[in-house]
């Protein structure tokens, strides 16, 4: 989940194995010039890629070129009928995980620079789930963007404001849209010039609705949520990057019901909630827990109100699930 960090040995490794995978690209008279593409989309064995003139080639990939994903930068090489082949992977700057089915860390977009985290009244929302989110941002040091979609059904009742009371006092970016007020939209356009974003969020919060008006002359489906399950119906299959008219490249991702911090250390899970880190090594058993152990520097910051009991009711959740 991480910012992956290699040795000076490791990327000189990669660098000529890629060379070498160009070279020998260069043998085959039916394809073009190499050059440098951006990944839009994967399809299986086959990857969408554009050139700088941001027209688009289905790829076939080389072998021993693995999980492609929106965001990457690729040397490929173009083939007849608006078709290529991608013959080697540049260097991410981050990479963005979710766990596959067996529990192994899947990436889901490369090279993103900021995190619209999405969520809103309906479905119920998860302050586990937005603070799982946020851990995330901050170990890849990736700028996260908290969107509350469907403010047009948030009740006075709603334990969202108070979530936004404590996410505000922590300086993390918030922000309103709704599908029903257009004049919600420019604030968030304004916060997507110049990055490469990603929206998440649990499905059913709306975001290939916002999505949609962002890019409205992209064919994106809109679904609903299920009476059935109360959860949303996924509208997004496969992640995909567009341009922005606006400004900035946008990565809308498959809806996600769950998001699962794996291969972190407790240290790093306490670096990833911001409250905590100027308190990092200070509990006075190194397996601390931070429930009832005498001398827990947590349970000091809860005691002096420098973070919230949601706040400390999610650490501990995910603290959980890093023991499992």
């Amino acid at each position: 989940m991480g910012k992956r960090k290699l040795t000076s040995q490791q990327k000189r490794r990669v660098n000529d194995l890629h060379a070498k995978r160009i070279r020998a690209s260069i043998d085959d008279a039916s394809l073009g010039t190499q050059q440098e593409g951006l990944v839009v989309a994967r399809h299986g064995a086959t990857v969408e890629v554009e050139d700088d003139n941001q027209k688009i080639y289905l790829c076939n990939i080389r072998q021993n070129i693995y999980d492609l994903v929106p965001g990457d930068r690729v040397i490929w090489r173009p083939a007849e009928n608006n078709t290529g082949v991608v013959v080697a992977q540049l260097p991410r700057a981050t990479v963005l995980n979710r766990p596959d089915f067996h529990g192994h860390p899947k990436p889901i977009a490369a090279n993103v620079t900021q995190m619209i985290i999405m969520f809103a009244p309906k479905p119920e929302p998860s302050a586990d789930l937005i603070n799982k989110y946020l851990v995330a941002a901050e170990l890849l040091q990736i700028q996260p963007l908290l969107v509350l979609n469907k403010i047009d059904l948030l009740t006075k009742q709603n334990p969202i404001h108070q979530w936004l009371d404590i996410y505000n006092a922590l300086n993390y970016q918030v922000i309103s849209t709704s599908k029903l007020e257009t004049n919600s939209i420019p604030p968030l356009q304004n916060h997507l010039k110049n990055q490469t974003s990603i929206v998440l969020g649990q499905s059913g919060v709306g975001k290939s609705s916002i999505v949609k008006q962002l890019l409205p002359e992209n064919d994106i489906k809109v679904g609903e949520i299920s009476q059935a399950t109360g959860f949303g119906k996924h509208t997004t299959s496969t992640a995909r990057l567009y341009h922005i008219p606006s400004g900035g490249d946008l990565i809308d991702s498959p809806g996600v019901r769950n998001f699962t911090l794996w291969h972190i250390t407790p240290q790093e899970l306490l670096a990833g909630f911001i409250e905590c880190k100027s308190i990092i090594g200070q509990c006075k058993f190194r397996d601390c827990r931070h429930q009832h152990e005498p001398g827990c520097a947590v349970k000091q910051l809860l005691d002096n109100k420098e973070i919230s009991p949601m706040r400390y009711q999610s650490l501990l959740h995910v603290m959980e699930t890093l023991a499992s």
